[in-house]
C-alpha cells in the first residue's frame, strides 16, 4: 500500500511551501523500523529506488524527493546545508528510530543526516563518493561522458528552469548513469 506521508508534499522551511516530499510505503510487518531511502543525483527521483519496495517486508519505507523531482516544484537553487537541515527536520517528525540508505549523492545526505538527527540509528551508502579525490576524479569523467544532447538540454534547463526543461534534461542525463 502506497500512501503519502502525513507531511503531504514538500515544505520550504522559510517560505511555508514544502521543499521535501516523503512517500511512505507501509510495512507488512508490524511494528517495523523506519528506512529512509535517499536517491542520488543531482536530479534523480525516488522513483529510481522503487525496486526496493520489497524491503517493506521488514521496514516502513520513506522515499525522499527533493525539489524538481517526482512532482516537487523547483523554484530556486538550494544549498546542501539548506536541504540537509530540512531533511533532518522532516525525519525528526517520524518520531521513531530511522535507518538511512543513500544512493550516490544521496549517501552524502544520509551521512549528514546521521550527524544532525539522534533518531538515525544506522546509515548505508551505495556508490557514494566520500573522498575529495573520488569527487575530483568523477567530475572530469562525468563532463567527458556528456552527450551533445545532454549539453543542449543542460543549457535549456539552466536558462529556463521549468518542469518541461528539467524533464528533458533528466531524460538525457540518464545516459551518464545507466548506459549499456
Amino acid at each position: 500500500r502506497h500512501t503519502n506521508s502525513p507531511w503531504g508534499g514538500a515544505r520550504d522551511c522559510i517560505g511555508g511551501r514544502r521543499m521535501i516530499k516523503f512517500t511512505k510505503v507501509t510495512s507488512t510487518a508490524a511494528p517495523a523500523p523506519a528506512l529512509l531511502l535517499i536517491p542520488g543525483g543531482p536530479g534523480l527521483s525516488s522513483l529510481t529506488l522503487r525496486s526496493l519496495d520489497i524491503l517493506k517486508r521488514s521496514f516502513e519505507l520513506y522515499y525522499v524527493d527533493f525539489p524538481g523531482t517526482n512532482g516537487v516544484p523547483y523554484d530556486r537553487d538550494r544549498t546542501f546545508e539548506d536541504l540537509g537541515a530540512e531533511l533532518a527536520s522532516e525525519v525528526d517528525k517520524i518520531g521513531k528510530p530511522v535507518f538511512a540508505l543513500g544512493h550516490s549523492f544521496g549517501g552524502l545526505f544520509a551521512a549528514d543526516l546521521a550527524l544532525r538527527s539522534s533518531l538515525v540509528k544506522g546509515v548505508a551508502c551505495v556508490a557514494t563518493p566520500f573522498s575529495l579525490r573520488s569527487i575530483e576524479a568523477a567530475g572530469p569523467r562525468f563532463e567527458a561522458s556528456k552527450s551533445p544532447a545532454l549539453k543542449e538540454a543542460e543549457v535549456r534547463f539552466s536558462s529556463n528552469p521549468t518542469d518541461g526543461t528539467f524533464a528533458a534534461w533528466l531524460a538525457e542525463y540518464e545516459g551518464c548513469y545507466f548506459s549499456s
